[in-house]
């Protein structure tokens, strides 16, 4: 009988517990509905309202400053209660608020105060370099050098890209390391910001990386003359001045002929290989068939003699000589190759169509037979022989890792929909996890965020790049093609904009969001409204399922039109009489998509097993 009172009463005590966090939780929502909607003065009463002991406590103390703030009615006093949660990212977000509100009302001694209280790393990659220079500035107002100095320093070695860490890095530019000044200029050239490399690169002490850089942010700024300049600087057959080549003939695709012949003449056969079948691969997705083996005859280095016989097979089996094709083939298995499983595929079909059934199995077979886990023809292949389990070794357990404070609350923001305040906590979390073990725990509550991490070529020999393909948001269960498209788009990184404006997790256009709003009824669409998960999953969602409707479930065309437009898909499927999905893959002329099929596809795979 104590027992089972025993038993009851424990049960009783976790269900009022239970009852009592989500009441915690609807309360705290309620008063950040409020606060979104500008009625800060209720806002403020509710967040007050908030127990101490709950474990949105940190959170409502931020959001009570910040109404003050935008109130006036702040005082140096308000952050005092703040510093105790300082392993929260907020909190930070809160001092940085108001070193800017004492700062622009002159009153420089709190300013300071605040200043040695925040964390930059607290902050978004663009929002710390802001920060960064702010404290700088009040740092040198109070004469204090040092510190100011430090702020100088990391925004020059860790911001350099960003306007005030530009400045910072010149004004440093002789304590930069050689190192820094190369990470910087690799990210510059990222970012295609070729002007500014011209200003970093004759700071390196390194000759040959000082001059590849010069000649390379000349030929991307079309001053051929000042580049060449450097080029000749290199020995002529060596890889930098190949590659040099390469870029220039990249930016001069019409001058490829006397680039071949130069670099043919000078003994640099690997670059001359390269351009000549970059230019071969052009020659057939153009269709001008007849000036293909023009260009043939210089592939001669044996990094690429297979897969000019690859794209030879490729011609003749386009215009229906299978034998001829299936010789170019098997020529092409002879050579190193990165991914024979290709090569074995195309032999399958070609022999398939040639009508010998034991020697179009033996090469299916032999594809499938290539454990490449980032091969598309190699899981394909397996695929069509009904092998259910690809790739096992790819694959991590569960975890089962305990939990501290800030992690249980960022799971428990991401629960209640406060998405950017979980992801501004999970950032902050990960710029502060120097072991995998950390790592690994925030993996557990936000993997969206640790998926860039274990994304890494390093993991893959750890057995851990299964840990780069989660499902981290609830509202989607079982759609796998929604989270392979996911992963290529974004890598998960629900801020996302790319050079062509696609926005978010989905990388949705602007034009495109508009048109989905429309259709969905959704009138209040505003398009930074695409930064919102949530938003932009259901846009994307929508959009891949109205193309697989449109492509009646075939799953390779709506993955094309996703990333190419299915007008260009339907072009091309009207021109083209497609009889396997690797004609379709390989003939599609678009070379982004048709990686992009590829990769989309291998995800898919790895997600629904």
């Amino acid at each position: 009988m104590k027992m089972k009172l025993k038993s009851f009463l424990i049960f009783f005590s976790l269900l009022l517990f239970y009852i009592s966090a989500k009441a915690g939780e609807t309360d705290y929502k309620k008063c950040y509905d409020l606060f979104e909607q500008n009625r800060y003065s209720q806002s403020y009463q509710c967040f007050n309202s908030i127990s101490k002991n709950s474990i949105y406590y940190p959170h409502s103390l931020y959001y009570r400053t910040i109404i003050k703030i935008k109130l006036g009615r702040i005082k140096p006093s308000d952050f005092d209660e703040l510093i105790k949660y300082r392993n929260y990212a907020l909190t930070h977000y809160a001092f940085f608020a108001g070193i800017r509100y004492f700062k622009r009302k002159g009153d420089y001694q709190t300013a300071l105060k605040l200043a040695d209280l925040t964390d930059y790393r607290a902050l978004l990659e663009e929002e710390a370099p802001v920060l960064l220079k702010l404290k700088e500035d009040i740092y040198s107002y109070y004469g204090q050098t040092e510190k100011a100095k430090r702020m100088e320093k990391i925004l020059a070695n860790e911001y350099a890209t960003s306007i005030p860490g530009m400045r910072a890095f010149f004004k440093n530019i002789n304590y930069v390391s050689e190192n820094k000044k190369l990470e910087t200029i690799r990210k510059l050239v990222r970012n295609n910001r070729y002007k500014d490399v011209l200003r970093i690169a004759p700071y390196l002490k390194n000759k040959y990386k000082k001059y590849y850089y010069l000649a390379l942010a000349y030929i991307k700024l079309r001053k051929y003359k000042k580049a060449w300049s450097y080029i000749n600087y290199f020995p002529k057959t060596s890889d930098t001045f190949g590659q040099l080549i390469y870029i220039m003939y990249k930016r001069r695709p019409k001058e490829a002929s006397n680039y071949i012949k130069l670099l043919h003449k000078v003994g640099n056969n690997k670059y001359a290989s390269k351009i000549a079948l970059d230019v071969m691969t052009k020659l057939f997705y153009k269709g001008k068939y007849y000036k293909i083996n023009t260009y043939a005859s210089y592939v001669r280095h044996p990094d690429y003699i297979s897969e000019k016989h690859f794209l030879l097979g490729l011609l003749e089996y386009k215009v229906g000589n299978f034998e001829n094709a299936a010789d170019e083939f098997k020529t092409a298995a002879k050579y190193k190759n990165k991914d024979k499983s290709k090569i074995y595929y195309w032999l399958h079909l070609t022999h398939k169509i040639l009508l010998d059934d034991d020697l179009s199995k033996y090469y299916l077979i032999k594809a499938a037979s290539y454990n490449n886990p980032f091969s598309f023809y190699s899981i394909y292949s397996k695929k069509k022989l009904n092998v259910k389990k690809t790739f096992l070794d790819i694959k991590s357990k569960d975890l089962n890792l305990p939990l501290d404070e800030v992690l249980t609350f960022i799971y428990k923001l991401k629960q209640i929909g406060m998405y950017k305040d979980a992801y501004a906590e999970a950032n902050y979390y990960y710029r502060r996890a120097y072991t995998l073990r950390d790592k690994l725990r925030l993996h557990q509550v936000f993997p969206e965020l640790t998926t860039r991490e274990f994304y890494k070529k390093k993991y893959r020999d750890l057995k851990m790049y299964g840990f780069s393909f989660p499902r981290p948001f609830q509202y989607i269960t079982n759609e796998d093609i929604v989270y392979a498209i996911m992963r290529q788009e974004s890598l998960f990184y629900p801020y996302a904009v790319s050079r062509s404006n696609a926005i978010g997790l989905m990388q949705i256009m602007p034009k495109t969001g508009k048109w989905i709003a429309m259709k969905l009824g959704d009138k209040d669409f505003d398009v930074e409204d695409l930064f919102i998960p949530e938003i932009n999953i259901r846009y994307g969602r929508w959009y891949i399922n109205r193309l697989l409707r449109m492509f009646k479930g075939n799953l390779f065309y709506a993955i094309a039109s996703y990333n190419s437009g299915p007008r260009n898909v339907k072009k091309f499927l009207k021109k083209n009489r497609i009889r396997d999905v690797a004609e379709f893959v390989e003939f599609y002329p678009f070379a982004e998509t048709r990686n992009y099929v590829k990769q989309v596809y291998i995800n898919y795979v790895y997600y629904s097993e």
